[in-house]
Order: C-alpha cells, then structure tokens, then sequence
C-alpha cells in the first residue's frame, strides 16, 4: 500500500512538471522567465522580449549576447519570457482571444511585481512575430511601459489607442519578402502612429521572417532612447 501510494506522489508530481514545461502553464505559477544582467527590482531600465510562437526562452537567447555586443550596457536587464501555451515546438501566447488576454495579463503582472520593488523602472517591451503582436497589446495598456519594439508582427491591435500613448518610443523593425507575417502589418502601425505625428523608427530590410542584424541595432537605440 505504502509502495502504491509512493508511485501515486511521484506520478502527481511528473503530470505537475509536464504539465507546467509542456501544456498549459497554470495562473497559479509565475511565468518562467531567463534574466541577464542586474535583476529587473535592481535596475534601471529592463528589456522584456516575447518569443514567436513556436519558439520559447532557448531559441532566443541568443540575441543577448548580440546585444551586448552591439553595445547594450550590463546595468540593463534583459528578461526572456516563456509563452504560457503550448504551440508545436514550443511555447506560445494563445490561439484565442480570451488566452490571448490571459497572456498579456500575466505579462503585465510580471512587470507590475519589478515595479512594485523598483517603481522608477523603465519597461521596453520587445517581441518577435506573434511576441511582438503581444508585446504591442501590453505597451497598449501598461502605462509603466515606455518604449515598444516589434519585430515582423502578425497582427496588432487597437492601433489608435497606441498612437494615442504618446509617451511610448515605438520602434518597428519588418522584412519587405517575408513570406509568414505581412509586411503591411507594419506600414498600418507605422501609418496610424505617424498621422498623429508621432516619430517611429521604422527599420525596413530584405530579409524573411527572422531577426537581423539591423533589428538587432534597432533594440539598443531603442534602449538608448530616453
């Protein structure tokens, strides 16, 4: 009996585990996150970036080391956040509207923990493809969030109420041939930023659906931007 019951834990706690890595991640648990540099509570500013879906923390953590190099200052913080979803490959921000929503409330959760710590905290989101959807829904409705970098966007969301947020630098980075997320996504966010004749640094380039050097170049000014 005692031997069933021992085998019944262990079988609980690996469903836990999976279930928490693999499937849905539960509101309960923070979202798992990879932090380089100072911790957010500790800095002055932090970069949050948001994986495409698909993708997660270790297909992306390669760009800070890019970053550095390009010039990226040890005393920001770069915080990688995983997708509460599970999405092929990897890990994702929801197929729905409504865990679409649950994502950007955890997100801005995230930020509201640092803030609540580090309250002169300077937040720049940043996301790539279905991230950066994401990314522009939390710079929409976060106030604590100041600057704002998408990277080949899928599809964004209440345009106007952005364009609205003049206290947010946006930075919009898009290939001109990719061939998975449009490239009129960002001229329409682009548009409905400049017709109320706000500055957007818009970084076009010939690449398809991934993150270049130029985009790369484009986060560090955006960092740089005050």
């Amino acid at each position: 009996m005692k031997e069933k019951l021992t085998l019944g834990v262990v079988v609980l706690l690996l469903l836990g585990v999976w279930v928490a890595k693999c499937g849905h991640r539960p509101s309960m648990l923070p979202l798992a996150t990879s932090t380089d540099g100072p911790a957010p509570e500790r800095a002055n500013q932090v970069l949050v970036m948001l994986h495409g879906s698909g993708g997660s923390i270790s297909t992306t953590d390669w760009i800070v080391d890019e970053l550095r190099h390009r010039g990226l200052g040890k005393d920001t913080s770069v915080v990688m956040v995983n997708g509460p979803f599970s999405a092929l490959t990897g890990r994702g921000w929801g197929e729905t509207d409504e865990e679409q929503r649950e994502s950007v409330s955890r997100v801005r959760k995230l930020i509201a923990s640092w803030r609540a710590r580090q309250p002169q905290l300077r937040v720049v989101m940043a996301g790539f493809s279905r991230g950066a959807d994401l990314a522009e829904q939390v710079a929409t409705h976060d106030a604590s969030v100041t600057g704002l970098v998408v990277m080949s966007g899928c599809a964004f969301e209440d345009l106007e109420t952005l364009a609205e947020r003049d206290d947010v630098v946006v930075t919009v980075a898009h290939g001109l041939d990719d061939q998975l997320c449009s490239f009129a996504n960002s001229v329409a966010l682009v548009s409905a930023l400049t017709k109320r004749g706000r500055e957007v640094d818009f970084v076009q380039h010939r690449e398809n659906h991934t993150i270049p050097p130029v985009a790369l170049d484009a986060i560090v000014r955006a960092l740089e931007r005050r």
